[in-house]
């Protein structure tokens, strides 16, 4: 029987979840150096497009479209001195961004569904030695230098997190940083930074959660970090009650409880 960490991983009453942001510098990046107000870095934004994973159809609807994350992400990158590219600023960067849902892929299907029995579809964490993608969803969560310690013991409390929430089915975005004169001169696409956010996917859409990964993410693009940091967000729209004016009902105006009775 497998075992998990917890059950019902979801979004909670007040519409927040647990975003993952990992980022991670290679040594070309840590050479360029971070934009500031006054030496912004300039890009280009290409689509990788969008991987909808094997996601169920039940909790499937329009994804969002290029332009629209573009939008999203120019917006949050602004105020991180990342500006899109104009004929006045040329391109330094290019930004390549993908997006979608990934979820673990058990070795045992079969074991599985005796597992979740009558839980299903709400997503169930899966234990690290029953996924067959285990390094896609490390990878996702914890960054691809995780692969190589995520065995020993003494990993520390924020990938020890990572790890767990490995085993749950997420919304991601990815964004790779490249050089934009070997872009075009040489054709090779060494990342200067690989910025990889995430949550799990139960109780919002793609297009819900992108917003928020990249408002969450921004602050973090372009730094070296040595474990991913889980930050707690609102990834919901909260709803509003709005009162509507009185009606007269059957003839008769019932009075405004906040206005005093008239004699």
């Amino acid at each position: 029987m497998l075992s998990a960490a917890w059950t019902d991983v979801a979004v909670d009453a007040q519409g927040n979840a647990t975003v993952d942001v990992i980022v991670e510098l290679t040594d070309a990046g840590r050479k360029v150096g971070r934009p500031t107000p006054g030496h912004p870095a300039y890009y280009i934004p290409i689509s990788a497009g969008y991987d909808p994973g094997g996601q169920l159809a039940f909790w499937n609807r329009r994804p969002p479209t290029d332009a629209n994350v573009f939008r999203e992400l120019a917006k949050e990158l602004a105020g991180q001195s990342y500006l899109v590219a104009t004929h006045e600023h040329r391109p330094s960067l290019i930004l390549v961004v993908s997006w979608g849902y990934m979820g673990p892929r058990v070795t045992n299907p079969g074991a599985y569904r005796e597992y979740i029995g009558g839980r299903a579809p709400r997503p169930i964490t899966i234990p690290l030695h029953a996924m067959a993608n285990v390094e896609d969803m490390l990878a996702l969560t914890a960054g691809a230098r995780s692969l190589s310690t995520w065995e020993e013991a003494d990993r520390g409390a924020a990938l020890s997190e990572a790890v767990i929430a490995a085993g749950v089915p997420r919304y991601y975005t990815k964004v790779v940083a490249l050089k934009y004169s070997d872009w075009v001169q040489s054709h090779q696409y060494a990342p200067l930074w690989i910025a990889r956010v995430s949550a799990p996917y139960w109780g919002c859409f793609l297009d819900e959660a992108l917003p928020v990964f990249f408002k969450t993410g921004a602050p973090m693009f372009g730094r070296d970090m040595s474990a991913p940091q889980l930050v707690k967000t609102a990834i919901v729209p909260q709803g509003r009650v709005i009162v509507g004016t009185a009606v007269v009902a059957n003839g008769v105006q019932k009075p405004n409880p906040a206005s005093p009775a008239t004699p």
